[in-house]
């Protein structure tokens, strides 16, 4: 993956989206000073969604992945099936290796340098996606994760390495699973 290509392919399409959104903007509020009404905010989230949902597509067609998307929006490849029976459920400890990266190829995080996730499914204040995703899996489970902003850290980012509405790209390998 060309890197810079892709960063470079995802500001246009930013840009774009705003200047569009500018352009809406100008035309239903002659006054700039005014603040923007629900229906003007619901729109540009709606906006921003569909910049995310492009790059993610496009993501995964310069990667040549094959992923499955869940109703939330999580993209989801497994790489390993260990065809294990037993899928965690809320409240059971999960133990990750993972990588975690921005959408552009920055890695972030690591189990290596960072420690593994030890994960209480559905109680920790984990990414969500993380939570959807491990629930599909068992031990010894590999998948590749794509994790649309909604589902990772959102409007603030982790306030750390991860930016505001980052797109997140994550490895991960269920090592283990306790039941509660």
């Amino acid at each position: 993956m060309n890197g810079l290509r892709y960063v470079m392919m995802v500001m246009s399409v930013l840009l774009l989206g705003c200047s569009c959104s500018h352009q809406n903007n100008s035309v239903s509020t002659p006054n700039e000073n005014q603040p923007a009404t629900q229906e003007e905010i619901i729109q540009m989230n709606r906006n921003i969604l569909e910049i995310e949902r492009r790059a993610i597509d496009a993501y995964i067609n310069e990667n040549n992945w094959n992923t499955v998307q869940t109703g939330t929006g999580l993209h989801i490849e497994f790489t390993r099936d260990s065809a294990g029976n037993y899928f965690p459920k809320e409240g059971d400890l999960v133990t990750l290796d993972y990588t975690l990266s921005l959408i552009d190829g920055e890695e972030v995080y690591n189990s290596t340098d960072n420690g593994k996730i030890n994960l209480r499914v559905d109680k920790d204040n984990n990414v969500s996606g993380l939570h959807e995703a491990v629930k599909k899996m068992t031990t010894g489970d590999r998948a590749r994760l794509i994790i649309p902003s909604h589902l990772g850290y959102g409007v603030h980012g982790d306030e750390n390495k991860v930016p505001s509405r980052a797109t997140l790209i994550m490895t991960v390998e269920i090592l283990s699973i306790e039941p509660i």
